[in-house]
């Protein structure tokens, strides 16, 4: 008999405030990669249309609001478990406020830039997502 298959729609944000963008780090209680940085976001929930999922997201993780939605950077797509399947969309966002005040689920956080990427510990598929970015398209196309 197969195992129920179990799908889930998520949204992540490549969030930036004064030239640097935002990392956290999975807490301790996380379900999975607990210690690693991720860029804030989440699993939307019924009836949500991918934005509104982001700004909920980002506010319950970071505190930040409001938050400027610029573009869809790139789409993905995560198997946690053999059954299990998330898809998910980043967004390149953009903030005036550099204060953070992280949920329960995060134990810190750092404002980078892309030449600072490999003095964290990030996940694998985020790693990969950020280095495949033209950094210097974005950056002049957005201002950032």
């Amino acid at each position: 008999m197969d195992s129920e298959k179990i799908f889930h729609a998520a949204v992540k944000a490549l969030l930036f405030c004064r030239g640097k963008f935002l990392l956290i780090e999975r807490g301790e209680g996380a379900r999975d990669r607990a210690g690693l940085m991720e860029m804030p976001g989440g699993r939307m929930e019924f009836g949500e249309t991918p934005e509104d999922a982001l700004r909920r997201e980002v506010r319950e993780e970071t505190g930040v609001h409001p938050l400027e939605i610029l573009t869809v950077l790139f789409a993905w797509t995560y198997f946690p478990r053999e059954n299990e399947q998330t898809v998910g969309v980043t967004y390149l966002c953009r903030t005036d406020d550099p204060s953070v005040t992280l949920s329960a689920e995060h134990s810190r956080y750092a404002w980078i830039d892309e030449t600072e990427l490999n003095l964290h510990r990030v996940i694998d598929m985020v790693r990969t997502d950020l280095t495949h970015i033209d950094w210097a398209g974005i950056r002049k196309m957005y201002d950032l």
